[in-house]
């Protein structure tokens, strides 16, 4: 009698190619379905936040950049009011100008819709930074990178209220993965627009976002060099070659223009001083504190770029970095020069390196951590999420189990940290390298935009009552900020009053840069606080009269 085989197929047959591949999809599709679903997530958690966060002293300003912009056109070019207003001729109006409309017209009001606008530019950084990731390493390698650029506070905390830095991110992220979709693709005429009209867009932003015609150039030489000749010969495909190189540098030259009316009354002698000019601000004189000593512009050491870097950047970087690029260098010998993924990661690695070695090397005039230099957050994101995708796949089960353990754990210190934070994330310090924002307050800026200062009025508001008013109430920064978030609010107009001057007020806002809340004689009412570390102070400089005999006040205690 014939003996029949119980044991399933599945155990006894060996595993074929098509099998592995149907694997590898169903595996991409998963984490392709889970990048898409955090992404959503991270959307729904912007827009339920971001009318937490206040307003920044460089908000007021942005809004006049917008405005002289949007004069300068409707004067027939003639209105050259932008001239007066400090350096902000140095900088373009992009989203100054394309936010005036929506901002103006909005129910929530100019600032509260511009905060939605940012935070939306925000997300849109952490797509492309996603899909960088992808095309690089896979799907887990943009999740990974999502998750990443989303747990980087001081990114995070930026994306509310940031006009300049963060919408100059956006779109320095998206010149860069269309950089890294240009790999591997023909190259053709529209390819070529589209990149140019990307970067003259990223520089109607910032005009230094010129730079990164640098990485394009060499790119589109290469990606010509390696398509093959046609039958017309090599004298055409010169020929070609040229062409797209002048459709690159004109379009992103002629977009850019658009937005810089200074530049438009001398278009190449202009745009040579602002490039000349970017990143020297002869207006700049206050000091930056910097590992515990007040500095002076230009003289802070070369070391402030990469240390703001590795005292605000999360752990699970260096872990991601540093295990991916340890074994990818283990293997460099077995790969092919220039292949597409060479290609790809090398632009990203450039497009993060570069700045910051220009940083260090060319001393510009930089303060508020690295919050000019927030574009390279998302380019480091997307290698990050390449590393450890690739590790994760290569690496013995062993190791794959303890470094994503370390990773994991690092993600959730960070979160646990931001939620502590919130809506402050960009003071945080790391705890490997900064010791946390409790060793790190004083010794380097906290929170130096001020953006506390709604919380503490809202503290304010609900605590200090006079009979009498209207309180006055003054700030270390700029007026628009505690102005600004009395007018917004019901019955603050008939209690407060805003002053420019300090020693007028009755109340001061006194946040710690400059040690502002240590030069202000009186009484301390109120902290806000994170962590223990105070970044608002709320002091009394004196009662201010009451109305009669009958007057009462009652003041809350910090």
């Amino acid at each position: 009698m014939k003996r029949v085989d119980s044991t399933p197929a599945s155990v006894t047959a060996p595993a074929t190619a098509s099998d592995l591949s149907n694997a590898d999809a169903r595996s991409d599709a998963r984490w392709r379905l889970l990048g898409r679903l955090f992404l959503g997530f991270v959307l729904a958690l912007r827009v339920a936040t971001f009318l937490d966060y206040g307003v920044t002293w460089d908000e007021a300003t942005e809004r006049r950049n917008g405005s002289l912009t949007v004069r300068w056109y409707a004067s027939g070019m003639q209105d050259r009011a932008f001239l007066g207003e400090r350096d902000q001729y140095l900088y373009g109006s992009l989203f100054n100008v394309l936010v005036r409309p929506i901002c103006r017209h909005s129910p929530l009001g100019y600032y509260d819709t511009q905060h939605l606008l940012i935070t939306l530019a925000g997300l849109l950084a952490t797509v492309a930074a996603y899909a960088t990731a992808t095309h690089l390493a896979g799907p887990l390698a943009g999740l990974l990178a999502a998750v990443f650029l989303t747990l980087t506070p001081s990114f995070y905390g930026h994306s509310f209220n940031n006009p300049k830095d963060i919408p100059f991110a956006a779109l320095y992220a998206l010149a860069v993965l269309l950089l890294v979709r240009a790999v591997g693709r023909p190259l053709g005429y529209g390819g070529v627009a589209a990149l140019g009209a990307a970067i003259g867009l990223l520089a109607g932003v910032r005009m230094i976002g010129l730079a990164i015609l640098g990485l394009a150039v060499p790119l589109v030489i290469l990606l010509w060099r390696r398509t093959p000749p046609r039958a017309a010969g090599q004298t055409r495909s010169l020929l070609r070659l040229a062409l797209m190189l002048g459709m690159l540098c004109l379009l992103a030259w002629g977009v850019m223009l658009v937005w810089y009316p200074y530049v438009q009354l001398a278009p190449i002698t202009h745009t040579w001083e602002v490039l000349r000019g970017s990143g020297h601000f002869s207006w700049w004189s206050r000091t930056t504190l910097f590992n515990g000593q007040e500095y002076r512009p230009g003289d802070l050491p070369r070391a402030y770029v990469p240390m703001w870097l590795a005292m605000t950047t999360p752990e699970f970087y260096l872990v991601a970095l540093g295990c991916g690029g340890l074994l990818l260098m283990s293997r460099l010998r077995a790969l092919p020069p220039l292949t597409d993924t060479v290609v790809r990661v090398s632009v990203v690695l450039l497009a993060v390196v570069a700045p910051l070695a220009a940083a260090v090397v060319l001393r510009p005039v930089i303060y508020d951590g690295i919050r000019h230099l927030l574009f390279v957050l998302p380019a480091l994101a997307a290698l990050a999420g390449a590393a450890l995708a690739f590790f994760v796949r290569r690496a013995t089960r062993v190791w794959r189990i303890v470094v994503m353990a370390l990773v994991v754990a690092g993600v959730a210190v960070t979160a646990t940290d931001m939620v502590a934070l919130h809506p402050y994330q960009y003071v945080y310090f790391n705890r490997l390298v900064g010791g946390g924002l409790p060793q790190a307050a004083g010794r380097f800026e906290t929170d130096y935009w001020g953006v506390s200062y709604k919380e503490a009025l809202r503290w304010l508001g609900d605590h200090y009552r006079f009979s009498a008013g209207p309180i006055r109430v003054a700030n270390c920064s700029e007026e628009f900020l505690t102005a600004y978030e009395l007018g917004k609010t019901d019955g603050f107009g008939q209690r407060f009053e805003s002053v420019a001057s300090m020693d007028s007020a009755d109340v001061v806002l006194a946040t710690t840069r400059w040690n502002c809340h240590r030069a202000q004689a009186g009484r301390v009412l109120h902290v806000v606080q994170r962590q223990g570390v105070g970044l608002c102070y709320v002091i009394e400089r004196h009662a201010p009269a009451p109305a009669g005999p009958a007057a009462t006040q009652t003041r809350g205690s910090s």
